[in-house]
């Protein structure tokens, strides 16, 4: 047992939180699980609680299955996304939860840096919708000097990905001074261009909502005096895309 591992029970989560009804992670109103461990430690990283995988707490994957039907009365037609932490680090529970959102013909949801093992992956992909992928830097070096870890895996797992004929949406957080530059834009351009399954690529402007966390965490938050992005700068950043024939949203 590696310790990308979280949880070796079957049927058992490591859950940081549940958010029953969401519109920012995935195609419209999605329940959301967190999941509890993450391998990255990500300079902006606005949920530090969850990169310990002796955090969060244990769930039944039934019991998340029920809260989820509970939601589904409301909404109908509500999807699940599976999110982080890193889902990719319990892939055995996370996989009974997929395919039995899916046997109820619920739209799943990955949310995923990609930091896991390709076979891990590609199993999930059988009952995934859309895959969430979140891209700190396509530069190797950015990529380490703002997660901690090379970004080999990540961009070999958005291939695997692609070459299945899943769609995925690109997330990037966009940090002024850090990761804005030309040439990381072109680099993300030239990265959106090579993966036909890339329907959508979202800016997400940096924000400073993890430096209360990180304090209690007693850590020092690497980013605090980074300036949050304007608007100029996110569709400056956007309009480097344009040419990557797939819609950019801000």
């Amino acid at each position: 047992m590696g310790a990308r591992r979280t949880v070796a029970e079957k049927g058992i989560l490591r859950v940081n939180s549940i958010e029953s009804m969401s519109t920012l992670d995935g195609p419209g109103v999605r329940f959301v699980v967190f999941l509890q461990g993450c391998p990255m430690r990500c300079k902006f990283c606005h949920n530090p609680e969850t990169w310990s995988c002796d955090g969060g707490q244990l769930a039944l994957v039934e019991d998340v299955l029920d809260k989820l039907d509970w939601s589904r009365r409301l909404v109908p037609n509500i999807g699940l996304t599976v999110s982080g932490g890193e889902p990719l680090m319990q892939p055995e529970p996370c996989l009974e939860l997929l395919a039995a959102a899916k046997a109820r013909g619920v739209h799943t949801a990955l949310d995923t840096s990609g930091c896991g093992r390709e076979d891990d992956l590609v199993e999930l992909l059988r009952f995934i919708d859309v895959v969430l992928f979140d891209v700190k830097a396509v530069d190797r070096r950015l990529h380490i000097d703002i997660t901690g870890t090379d970004n080999d895996r990540i961009l070999s797992n958005m291939a695997a990905v692609s070459d299945r004929g899943v769609e995925m949406w690109v997330r990037r957080v966009l940090i002024p001074g850090v990761n804005d530059s030309a040439d990381e834009a072109e680099r993300l351009r030239a990265l959106v261009a090579r993966h036909r399954s890339i329907s959508k690529v979202d800016i997400i402007p940096y924000h400073r909502m993890g430096v209360e966390k990180w304090r209690r965490l007693g850590k020092v938050y690497p980013y605090e005096d980074v300036e949050l992005p304007g608007p100029e700068a996110l569709e400056r950043f956007s309009s480097l895309l344009d040419d990557s024939e797939c819609r950019t949203w801000v």
